[in-house]
């Protein structure tokens, strides 16, 4: 099987280089921001915003998107573009968890399983607490981590409390600075 990762950044360097990105984009890597260095159709003058936000339909997040030479482009991987000369080898991860705020210092690589341990606790999850869910039969909280795809049970535990202590120290463990138990 192909490497997605691989095949996502192949695929994105055969449609724009960051020589062309610059001809057409300033980027302040202080705010974060996009503006246009060219006029671009009807509403992208020189010096104007760049970008549209637009919700991604898998994470339901909220990201700026810009549009170039009929292509659309998320702006946080035209960042690394930018900024590193070349696309993100893995997924950019905003550190913060704001997926509009793409200031430079709020932007790193990371792998897929990285990625998702630095995201919120779920809005489903009803015991709101990042890898811990209550077990009704048992009458008991379990503490679970899902590392490189597979699931890793941490114990069973009489209180959520006790299980949150043990999946923050599993996910800083394996993800480092990545994980995110809140």
């Amino acid at each position: 099987m192909t490497d997605l990762v691989a095949l996502k950044a192949a695929n994105a360097n055969r449609c724009l280089t960051p020589e062309r990105l610059r001809q057409l984009l300033h980027y302040a890597p202080e705010t974060g921001l996009f503006s246009w260095l060219v006029a671009r159709g009807r509403f992208a003058k020189p010096g104007s915003a760049a970008g549209t936000l637009h919700q991604v339909k898998r994470s339901k997040s909220p990201y700026i998107r810009i549009k170039i030479d009929g292509r659309s482009y998320l702006a946080h991987r035209l960042a690394f573009l930018y900024m590193a000369g070349h696309w993100p080898a893995g997924e950019p991860d905003h550190k913060n968890t704001d997926t509009t705020d793409n200031r430079w210092e709020n932007l790193r690589e990371a792998t897929p399983s990285q990625n998702q341990a630095n995201r919120k606790v779920r809005r489903d999850n009803k015991t709101g607490i990042k890898g811990v869910f209550y077990i009704a039969r048992d009458k008991k909280f379990c503490a679970e981590i899902q590392v490189d795809g597979r699931q890793i049970r941490l114990g069973y535990f009489d209180s959520p409390e006790a299980a949150a202590v043990v999946y923050e120290k599993a996910t800083k463990r394996y993800f480092g600075e990545f994980g995110r138990a809140a």
